[in-house]
């Protein structure tokens, strides 16, 4: 078997810009070691197919001049226009797709517009019930917010099945499930650290478990959300049935014929609210949100609004690189005493 690998297109390593690799050549009769620059490759079978040479002719000539453009950049370009063409190419939405998204929102929205209206108090001014059970006035940080509001105890026995995975992962498990993007970022991050003793590790690889399930439940998509059952069915039976009450709700279509499951934005904030609260109490009260961020694809802005919703304070760390590069960290600490933001009452513009 032929394995090949290229550091371009679809099948290049989705490894992070600022990394990089060395290879180091040992020289056994100097006893002195050469560091060399090296790049990451994925190596997969090749099958070579030979084409003919008609049908080969036929798919060249289909092909416009940009894709054409595009493959010489992907064979010969320079390292800064492969950059640029994939980021141009990721950017791209096609038109059926658009409009496949744009008919879904539509329908979305209609269905929405047939629900109550949403409270006045469903703010984060006040006293919401999009935020879990809040102690304001306690003494200690760990008291602010009870894990049991939002995974009761009868949920934490019916996980023991299925965090059995996590609680037995391996550092060969956990390798596998990073490459392959099998669960969420945060999740496989925090799987390296779990505790030794046996109740701590248990009770960690529950709370990731469910959060794991809290996040696949944000990141559902209307079309997905229409389906007759759309929790997966491995998930244990209380905790589908108690996540649809709590972030979903079921609407008729404009016809009237079909009952479909949606999550309107104020069950979504709900939603987002807590997983970031099942998360400090994860990290004990100090949360590195940039796992969260690419998990939930939540915007830097609306993340630490939730975040200050819940009374915590954002810190940015920088951390240095080399070559005079910092990357930037921000940290979502909760600490006492709470912070929350103060609402501004809205005033209308005087007219001149």
């Amino acid at each position: 078997m032929l394995y090949t690998g290229k550091n371009y297109g679809e099948s290049a390593p989705k490894a992070k810009g600022l990394c990089r690799y060395y290879i180091g050549v040992f020289d056994k009769k100097r006893g002195k070691m050469k560091v060399c620059d090296a790049e990451m490759f994925n190596l997969r079978p090749f099958i070579n197919v030979v084409e003919k040479e008609s049908t080969a002719t036929s798919l060249s000539n289909d092909l416009s001049y940009i894709e054409k453009k595009d493959k010489l950049t992907s064979a010969f370009g320079s390292s800064r226009k492969r950059k640029a063409m994939e980021s141009r190419l990721r950017n791209k939405v096609e038109a059926k797709e658009l409009e496949k998204a744009m008919g879904s929102a539509v329908e979305m929205a209609l269905s929405q517009e047939r629900l109550n209206p949403p409270s006045t108090q469903d703010s984060f001014g006040s006293e919401s019930s999009l935020i879990p059970p809040c102690n304001k006035d306690a003494q200690r940080v760990e008291d602010v917010y009870n894990l049991h509001d939002l995974i009761s105890t009868a949920e934490l026995e019916e996980l023991t099945s299925s965090a059995k995975v996590f609680f037995d992962s391996t550092v060969t498990d956990i390798r596998i499930w990073k490459v392959d993007q099998i669960y969420p970022k945060y999740i496989v991050n925090h799987l390296s650290s779990l505790p030794l003793r046996e109740n701590e590790r248990w009770l960690k690889a529950k709370c990731l478990t469910y959060l794991s399930y809290l996040i696949n439940l944000f990141n559902m998509k209307a079309k997905d959300l229409k389906r007759k059952d759309p929790l997966p069915r491995e998930w244990p039976n209380r905790i589908r049935r108690n996540l649809s009450e709590k972030f979903t709700v079921k609407v008729n279509t404009n016809d009237g014929k079909k009952i479909i499951t949606c999550i309107p934005a104020r069950l979504k904030d709900k939603l987002l609210c807590h997983i970031l609260v099942l998360a400090l109490i994860i990290d004990d009260f100090s949360v590195e949100v940039g796992d969260l961020q690419m998990d939930t694809k939540v915007g830097v802005q609306r993340m630490q609004t939730h975040f200050q919703a819940l009374g915590c304070q954002m810190k940015t760390h920088k951390i240095p690189l080399g070559d005079g590069q910092n990357l930037e960290s921000r940290v979502a600490l909760l600490k006492l005493p709470l912070v929350f933001p103060e609402m501004k009452p809205k005033t209308g513009k005087k007219r001149k």
